[in-house]
């Protein structure tokens, strides 16, 4: 599906134009760019940035948080590269999240990522409503407890976690930019 502004979803770019299948922006798996890599995508309350995967050490999945690569981010040249592997990070180990996955996307292929809004996110086994999430480990946001800031927040988490899937809603913040 294309869609432009007059559609009533938004994209925030160089281009408003863009393309996302119909169950929505996080189930892109594209083998090509199907929009301007980096632009940022407003669709039912949540925002989405268009990214590059390498998914070749640390498979994606959907709530699965995605670090930015090394050498993966550079806007001024169109690069924005992700990855679930917090070792293969910019400055790994340190609070370089991108955003999270809507799906289990192919290697060297291209997707949204959700970057604010309310998401379903792999989290810390420990994680309780009011906690701040911060990067943790592949795959998965790490927590704060709430009132302490010993990292870069990301997000709070808004329920008990959900111990089956290993999940909690969480609102984004900060990675909009």
């Amino acid at each position: 599906m294309t869609v432009t502004a007059k559609d009533g979803l938004y994209a925030f770019g160089s281009l408003e134009t863009v393309e996302v299948p119909s169950g929505g922006p996080g189930l892109a798996n594209d083998a090509v760019a199907k929009a301007p890599v980096g632009i940022l995508y407003r669709h039912q309350g949540a925002i989405y940035r268009y990214v590059k995967v390498d998914a070749s050490d640390v498979a994606t999945a959907a709530g699965a948080v995605g670090y930015w690569l090394t050498a993966g981010l550079d806007p001024a040249n169109g690069v924005f590269k992700v990855t679930a592997d917090i070792s293969d990070a910019i400055a790994s180990g340190v609070n370089m999240v991108a955003g999270v996955f809507g799906a289990v996307i192919t290697d060297q292929y291209y997707t949204w990522i959700q970057v604010g809004g309310v998401v379903t996110a792999l989290t810390a086994a420990s994680t309780v409503a009011g906690d701040m999430v911060c990067y943790g480990t592949d795959s998965t946001f790490g927590r704060m407890a709430a009132g302490s800031q010993v990292n870069v927040n990301y997000g709070v988490a808004l329920g008990a976690r959900n111990g089956t899937t290993g999940t909690n809603s969480v609102l984004l913040q900060n990675l909009a930019w």
